[in-house]
């Protein structure tokens, strides 16, 4: 697949305000100190404030950010893509409450809104997306934003899983641009469900419905993942995935300007890094400042690497991620 007519053209990100240290962590669970930082990475995250922000409104921050970035209104958009993990509520999509939060004029302007949700992978995923539905219509702007609040609905009696994330939104807008050089230049997606168990919520829907949680079923109604078996089955698929995909797009791993991976954790990453043979710094490490985002995790990396300078436009980087299912992604995109 070649999706030369998509182009990048601004991003932005949105984290709400309180900042929860690996110290504060430590003291909240009983941890020794220091315990949180030696085991995830994750040194300092943003929390939401109960009651004050939601998925639509941090969604909703970022892509006014986009578009004032892009002098925009939002109906100059002709589709809104929520591509996010967690959701606000069952329905509507968490797209149509974010375009609510954007006013009166974008929520009357009939822009359609749709979610996608493949957990961690759900950004690469929307993105091959909205690249092939702007090539089948010849031309337009898609905005994608991944919000995601994790705070909410992990184990703290799990540190080890728990202690990993952060909540935050990215969005980013993109255009059909057919004379663009760059774009999407591969991309492969593969699930194996031998691992659906080592990643899952399994109370709130139809196997375990809501009405039947109770305290002593708190633990079926909150994030479990089994660390140690989704590293074993990515160190085992992932580095083929990369492989296959450089492949098809006809490069090699030094023909990349960065690979942009999901923040899975400080271990998983570090391995991969090494697996691929990853010179110093090629790999973006976002994880300390605010940990795992779940789905926003591999935009927020992408748009801090742009703002930083550590890739240029024309660049060519790896979207690098695994998700629930177990499932794992690859993208090659031409900035």
């Amino acid at each position: 697949m070649n999706l030369r007519s998509l182009r990048l053209a601004h991003s932005a990100v949105c984290w709400p305000a309180r900042v929860v240290t690996a110290d504060e962590l430590d003291a909240r669970l009983g941890l020794p100190a220091g315990w949180t930082a030696e085991k995830t990475g994750v040194l300092r995250r943003h929390f939401i404030e109960s009651g004050r922000d939601t998925n639509a409104t941090l969604g909703a921050t970022a892509v006014r950010r986009v578009l004032d970035a892009a002098g925009l209104d939002f109906n100059a958009v002709d589709l809104l893509i929520n591509a996010s993990g967690s959701i606000q509520q069952p329905i509507p999509c968490t797209a149509a409450l974010t375009q609510r939060e954007l006013g009166e004029s974008a929520a009357s302007g009939g822009v359609p809104c749709l979610d996608l949700n493949a957990t961690c992978l759900s950004f690469p995923l929307a993105l091959e997306f909205a690249g092939a539905w702007l090539l089948a219509r010849g031309g337009g702007r898609v905005l994608i934003v991944s919000s995601e609040i994790a705070s909410q609905g992990v184990d703290w009696d799990d540190p080890n899983s728990a202690c990993l994330f952060g909540d935050g939104a990215a969005a980013f807008l993109l255009e059909h641009a057919p004379d663009a050089t760059g774009g999407l230049l591969a991309s492969r997606f593969e699930t194996y469900s031998e691992g659906a168990e080592h990643c899952e919520v399994r109370g709130g829907a139809q196997a375990h419905p809501p009405w039947t949680y109770t305290k002593a079923r708190h633990r079926d109604f909150v994030f479990k993942m089994d660390g140690p078996a989704v590293h074993r089955l990515a160190a085992k698929r992932l580095p083929g995935l990369v492989e296959r995909c450089l492949a098809d797009a006809g490069l090699s791993i030094e023909d990349l300007a960065a690979v942009v991976p999901h923040q899975a954790g400080i271990t998983p990453m570090r391995l991969i890094e090494r697996r691929l043979g990853l010179a110093p710094g090629k790999m973006i490490f976002t994880l300390a400042d605010h940990g795992n985002l779940i789905a926003a995790s591999i935009p927020t990396a992408l748009h801090l690497a742009r703002e930083r300078g550590l890739v240029q436009p024309g660049d060519r980087v790896l979207l690098l991620g695994t998700a629930a299912g177990y499932s794992q992604g690859a993208v090659v995109w031409q900035l």
